[in-house]
C-alpha cells in the first residue's frame, strides 16, 4: 500500500529553555500539507506501558505539552488557516487537539473524531511494558496480531484509508491538522516513506512531536 504524501520535516519540539520563545524550522503551510501531532503524555505514557486502545487520559505534563505544541504552531504559522482537522475518537488525542487548537488557532474546523486513525489495538499486550517479549514481537513482526489485538498491518490498512480518503482530499484545499497516536502516526510516516513496515519499530514519535508531509 503506497501513499501520495511526501517531504517528511520533523519537529522534535523545543528544550525547556526554548519554551517561552518557540519556532518551528518548517516551510510555511499551504494547500497540501498535512501536520500529524502525536497526543501529549498519557497516564499509559507515564507508566511505561502500552495503551493501544485503551482510553488512557492526559497527564498534567501532557496538557503542558499540548498547549506548548500550540504555541510553537501559533508562532511559526500565525495567519494559517486550517482546512480540517482530524483525531482519533480516544480522549489524549481529541484533549490534545484541544489544548493544540485553542493556543494556536481559536477559530477552527470542528475536529472529526476518525475511528480509523484510533491507536493500534494491542489485545493482551496493553497495560505490558515496552520491554515484554510479546510486545517485542508485536512492533517487530508487521504481521502480528497479539491475542484479542490487531497486527501493524491491521492497523495502517484502516488509518490509511482514513488518510486516502478524508485527509488527503480536504489538505488539496489548505493545510490540514491529525491529531494521533504513536503506532498509528509511524505507520503512515514510513508508508510515505516508501520505508518497511517492520521499521515502525526502529524510531519512536515523541509526545506532541510535529510531523509535516506534503500529498501530491
Amino acid at each position: 500500500m503506497t501513499s501520495a504524501a511526501a517531504a517528511i520535516d520533523i519537529d522534535h519540539g523545543p528544550s525547556a529553555a526554548e519554551r517561552l520563545a518557540p519556532t518551528l524550522s518548517m516551510a510555511p503551510l499551504e494547500p497540501g500539507v498535512v501536520l500529524l501531532v502525536r497526543h501529549g503524555e498519557s497516564v499509559g505514557n507515564a507508566s511505561a506501558v502500552y495503551s493501544g486502545s485503551s482510553d488512557h487520559p492526559l497527564t498534567e505534563a501532557g496538557r503542558s505539552q499540548a498547549h506548548d505544541a500550540g504555541l510553537r504552531l501559533a508562532a511559526s504559522f500565525p495567519a494559517a488557516r486550517l482546512a480540517g482537522v482530524f483525531t482519533s475518537r480516544l480522549s489524549r488525542a481529541r484533549e490534545t487537539a484541544a489544548l493544540l487548537l485553542s493556543a494556536w488557532r481559536p477559530e477552527h474546523p470542528e475536529p472529526v473524531a476518525d475511528p480509523a486513525l484510533d491507536e493500534r489495538h494491542f489485545g493482551e499486550v496493553e497495560g505490558m511494558s515496552h520491554g515484554h517479549p510479546l510486545a517485542k514481537r508485536a512492533m517487530r513482526d508487521p504481521t502480528f496480531a497479539p491475542p484479542r489485538g490487531e497486527s501493524l498491518e491491521q492497523a495502517l490498512r484502516r488509518a490509511a484509508v482514513a488518510f486516502d480518503a478524508r485527509v488527503a482530499p480536504l489538505a488539496r484545499s489548505g493545510p490540514v491538522l491529525v491529531v494521533g497516536h504513536g503506532a498509528v502516526l509511524r505507520c503512515l510516516i514510513v508508508r510515505a516513506l516508501g520505508w518497511p513496515l517492520a521499521s515502525v519499530g526502529q524510531f519512536t514519535l515523541d509526545n506532541c512531536q510535529i510531523t509535516r508531509l506534503r500529498v501530491s
